[in-house]
């Protein structure tokens, strides 16, 4: 049924009265689903906007479709089947009554050509080309007139309900099926039609359109949301009525179409009937219910709109992860496509701050939280609100509509943060259990109005996990560039390491901040902070020796301290031990600090002296509790650097200050030779050993050459002893030099202090050459002469001894050609040569071409021995040699 009161309007031309269209029915029978629960009847409030006018219900044309199928039977589209009404088949019947044959075109197959206005009865009773199907006509003019298909399916169903019952209609069941144009003004209120809105395509598309002209244009018609209005029970006026405040368009247009509300009677009635009464707007309720769940929020939001941060919940900062969120929940048993959602946000100068828009489709009875995140970058004045966008809708702030109580719009001021500007310190760099120190850190307000810190301070967690909180402050108004100084006094009861953070509340502990607030800077490392509680007793100084690498007899004093830093006194049980051993396991511990009480700030100092002999001895703790030693157990470190374990050296007192040397490592028989060292005692008392170093020499051909020994006795503290023996060689060879240690009626050779430096000569070697030797090689004047060329050729012996030699042999200069031919050059004749006197041969002579080689031979009267050669002076004399003399 369907009420137009406009003053004009192009396709009814001056239409001003009242239309009141009934159900046409031909065939069949009104169909009421199984029900659940409805929701309750307000004759106020049928339906909501955000339903009615939601275009989005159905996802697609097939959607449509699969519903239409789920809600009308199979069709008969040839009226085969037996006919309800006895006369043989369906068809046969029809042609009985007078009416049309098949085929017959049930709801699920009928298309329509809007152009043509050729139908499935015309076209074999479903698809053909061209044609639009029910759902297309439908999902068509629900997305052109933004009108929500359910209830473009409702009204089909509540005003030719025989078209989901039918399984064969006829055509005339299709011709006024929304009622539209169909005025209760007929003889008796029945309906008057008009043939110019016939069919089912401009039925469908004109009723849309209807109801998008009654939201569009609410002034021009009879029934207006937003007061009261008078609806009557029946097309008749004598039924009566009722004054009714409508709350919504939605609900004011199924009045503007259905001019009618259901008395108590048709209410009581459920499906049936009632005196006075009237259906429509009671079917359509009814049905929606039935088919769709609750056209009363049905699609609502369901929490207020929520902005805020994790940690400092509703009072909002720049550059903070900012959240927004709200709640929708579907209460209907459909699938719904809300389209997108999102929340809006503006500044004062209207600034775009939009949270991440949303596609929300809910599933039957489903709930969905927006959620969503942003940063705001600008202190000042900013709203947010919800917002959607459906196609066909446009942009609205109202839908989905908010439950009672739940705001949608939020208006807030967004400060600056204050911001942690020094990190959290300690007092005192090292903290000891029960030593009292303050602990604190700065907080600056960065905004320019005063900023809330709220209840906060550093939160402190102890190394066994209990809260050692210090005091938290209140601080509600901190003034605009302002910097507050927080600093507690901090009592440790354990010792090791706690964790430290800035915590706080801004909302009465609902909420911790936890590190975030006020927020923390490079400089705040975090807002975290983790300090070492120390024991109260600790080693304050490792073990220390006066001297690492001291020599023997020398005294060296070895020292440790421990220190109470606690305010309180201490009391020991154990005796705190300092255990000396040599590399040999020998005892050579040196004490213990025994159990006593340590004042608060005492420190107590171990020192004990003493000589040590010489080796390497290894210092460590241990403790005795006087039961047991617990070796290696160390007092608690003050620092961690301090020394636990340690090493001391003792050096010899005597060592070799001068290596071993000889005055000259070439020398002629005869000649007198000198070796020296130097020992030195570098401790502080006189050496007392009972041991010998000797210079020993050995001639490499036999015989013992020793100059003698130094005792490393007696050595006066800080002085040197020299050794400076000479002897005469009357051998020529080679001789080594080396020391010898007689320790205690033992020698052992090579064996000698350490030396002073460490580098130190232990050995040498040297050569006594005979007293004749060979200065000067076979010589010649040119060793590439011309024929004919004068060639003087020369050698020199020399005596470097102090006193006459007597030689016995000649000594001769053989040369000979590459054939072999003799061209020897002469001899040196045995003679007696005078000390340090040089003999030179010399002999001059002309050669013919060739290749001359030139060796010694040596003559005793007897015999020729070749190449015997004089003893070199120092190696390098030429003994062969060799001459070309070219033409």
């Amino acid at each position: 049924m369907i009420e137009i009161r406009r003053t004009k309007w192009t396709r009814l031309k001056y239409v001003s009265y009242t239309l009141a269209v009934v159900s046409v029915i031909v065939l069949g029978f009104i169909f009421w689903p199984r029900t659940g629960a409805l929701s309750p009847w307000n004759a106020g409030r049928i339906i909501d906007d955000n339903v009615f006018y939601d275009t989005n219900t159905f996802a697609s044309v097939q959607d449509i479709q699969n519903f239409i199928n789920d809600h009308t039977p199979a069709c008969d589209t040839w009226g085969t089947g037996r006919s309800e009404y006895g006369g043989g088949t369906r068809a046969q019947y029809a042609v009985n009554r007078g009416w049309h044959g098949p085929p017959y075109a049930c709801l699920r197959n009928y298309h329509e050509n809007p152009n043509t206005k050729e139908t499935s009865f015309e076209k074999g009773g479903g698809w053909f080309s061209g044609g639009l199907s029910t759902a297309q006509i439908i999902w068509n003019v629900s997305k052109e007139f933004g009108i929500n298909p359910q209830v473009m399916l409702v009204i089909l169903k509540k005003e030719q309900g025989s078209l989901f019952t039918d399984s064969w209609p006829l055509k005339s069941q299709y011709k006024y099926a929304m009622g539209f144009a169909c005025p209760d003004n007929g003889p008796g209120n029945t309906a008057n039609c008009s043939s110019e809105y016939a069919g089912l395509y401009n039925q469908l598309r004109m009723a849309a359109r209807q109801l998008r002209l009654y939201a569009n244009r609410p002034n021009e018609y009879r029934y207006k949301a937003g007061r009261t209005n008078y609806i009557q029970y029946n097309p008749d006026a004598a039924c009566g009525g009722s004054w009714v405040y409508i709350e919504n368009q939605a609900t004011a247009s199924l009045y503007n179409y259905t001019p009618y509300q259901p008395n108590q009677g048709a209410l009581n009635a459920g499906a049936g009937t009632a005196h006075c009464g009237a259906y429509g707007n009671r079917n359509f309720w009814r049905f929606f219910n039935e088919w769709f769940g609750s056209p009363l929020n049905s699609v609502k939001i369901d929490s207020p709109l929520s902005i805020k941060t994790e940690k400092t919940g509703s009072k909002l900062f720049t550059n903070m992860e900012v959240t927004a969120s709200f709640t929708i929940r579907n209460s209907t048993n459909q699938r719904r496509d809300l389209g997108v959602m999102v929340i809006a946000g503006r500044d004062s100068n209207s600034n775009n701050y939009d949270f991440g828009s949303q596609r929300v489709v809910l599933e039957p009875w489903q709930s969905y939280t927006y959620r969503a995140s942003t940063r705001l970058d600008k202190e000042g004045d900013y709203r947010f609100w919800i917002s959607n966008y459906r196609d066909g809708s446009g942009w609205s702030d109202n839908y989905p509509e908010s439950s009672a109580g739940n705001v949608r719009e939020v208006a807030t001021f967004v400060q600056s943060p204050p911001t942690v500007v020094s990190a959290v310190t300690t007092q005192i760099s090292r903290i000891h259990k029960n030593q009292s120190v303050n602990v604190g850190f700065q907080v600056k307000n960065n905004s320019a109005k005063p900023v809330d810190l709220g209840y906060f301070g550093l939160a402190i967690t102890s190394p066994s996990g209990k809260n050692a909180d210090v005091v938290f402050d209140t601080v509600n108004q901190l003034s605009p560039g302002a910097v507050y100084n927080y600093n507690k006094e901090f009592l440790p009861r354990e010792e090791g390491l706690y964790r430290a953070r800035i915590s706080g509340t801004l909302d009465g502990g609902r909420t911790w901040t936890e590190t975030q607030y006020p927020v923390a800077t490079d400089a705040s490392a975090g807002n975290r902070a983790t300090f070492t509680v120390l024991p109260s007793l600790t080693l304050t100084q490792g073990i220390t020796f006066s001297s690492a690498n001291p020599r023997s007899g020398d005294s060296v004093t070895t020292t440790f301290k421990l220190k109470n830093s606690s305010n309180q006194p201490i009391t020991t049980s154990e005796y705190t031990c300092l255990i000396l051993r040599n590399q040999s396991g020998q005892n050579y511990d040196l004490g213990c600090l025994s159990p006593s009480i340590i004042q608060s700030n005492q420190e107590l100092e171990f020192k004990a002296t003493r000589p040590f002999p010489v080796g390497t001895y290894n210092a460590y703790f241990s403790t005795f509790d006087g039961r047991r030693w617990q070796d290696y157990k160390t007092p608690p470190l003050e620092t961690g650097q301090e020394v636990v374990k340690a090493e001391m050296r003792v050096l010899p007192d005597v060592v070799l200050s001068e290596g071993l040397s000889i005055s000259s490592t070439t020398a002629h028989v005869g000649e007198q030779l000198t070796g020296t060292f130097k020992l030195e005692n570098l401790s502080s008392s006189v050496s007392n050993h009972n041991q010998q170093l000797c210079y020993i020499i050995r001639r490499r051909q036999g015989g013992n050459y020793d100059l003698g020994c130094l005792p490393t006795s007696g050595i006066p503290p800080k002085s040197q002893s020299s050794f400076s023996l000479s002897r005469t060689f009357n051998e020529p060879g080679e001789y080594e030099a080396f020391f010898s240690l007689y320790d205690n009626g033992v020698w052992r050779e090579g064996s000698y202090p350490p030396g002073l430096t460490g580098k130190e000569s232990s050995r040498a070697t040297f050569t006594v050459l005979p007293s004749l030797t060979l200065t000067q090689g076979i010589t010649f004047s040119s060793a590439n002469p011309r024929s004919g060329d004068s060639v003087t050729t020369t050698f020199k012996l020399k005596n470097s001894s102090n006193q006459p030699i007597t030689t016995s042999e000649y000594t001769c200069l053989i040369l000979r050609n590459q054939s072999g031919q003799n061209y020897d050059l002469g001899c040196l004749s045995p003679s007696i040569i005078q000390s340090n006197q040089e003999l030179e041969f010399k002999a001059t002579r002309p050669f013919p071409v060739g290749t001359y080689n030139a060796y010694f031979s040596t003559f005793d009267g007897r015999r020729w021995q070749d190449y015997k050669t004089p003893p070199l002076e120092t190696g390098q004399e030429v003994v062969k040699a060799e001459m070309r003399v070219s033409a």
